[in-house]
């Protein structure tokens, strides 16, 4: 089965994060042991880019039929 990315654009295995937009923010939703953030805490930047460049280069590739769920991938992706 082919996929619309691949290992070596976004790595393997699980990020450490996960994030959601909750109240127009991305906020942490699950965090490893170790990952260095508490639930809750809104993620503004990754490696010193900007987290709303992140997500809007990840909507450009289209992963999904409607705004809601493009967000919601790009959000599982960003990381």
């Amino acid at each position: 089965m082919a996929h619309a990315f691949s290992n070596e654009d976004y790595g393997i295995g699980r990020a450490p994060i996960t994030l959601r937009r909750i109240e127009g923010r991305s906020t942490v939703v699950w965090a490893s042991d170790n990952a260095g953030v508490a639930l809750g805490d809104v993620v503004l930047a990754i490696a010193g880019d900007g987290i709303e460049a992140r997500l809007a280069r990840l909507d450009e590739d289209g992963y999904g039929s409607n705004p809601a769920w493009r967000d919601l991938r790009a959000h599982q992706l960003v990381v």
